[in-house]
């Protein structure tokens, strides 16, 4: 399930949710439903949490690791 992919991810690179939140502009409550499965993010919320955990790297490796990332959250 997206909930879980998205706190595993999140754990990865060492954010609490409320890191998270600050990151994406949002409450840490909001953050603490996904990953409970209370509601899902919207796209535009994929592709922030996306920007905000994945690879700090630019260029054409950088934009490969985010779209790995994305279709480790999305596709099961």
């Amino acid at each position: 399930m997206i909930s879980d992919k998205i706190k595993i991810l999140r754990e990865q690179k060492g954010l609490t949710q409320a890191a998270l939140a600050k990151k994406l502009g949002i409450t840490r409550s909001s953050v603490n439903a996904w990953e409970m499965g209370i509601s899902v993010p919207s796209t535009q919320y994929v592709v922030e949490f996306v920007y905000a955990t994945g690879s700090q790297h630019t260029g054409n490796h950088g934009n490969k690791d985010k779209c790995a990332l994305f279709h480790k959250l999305i596709f099961p």
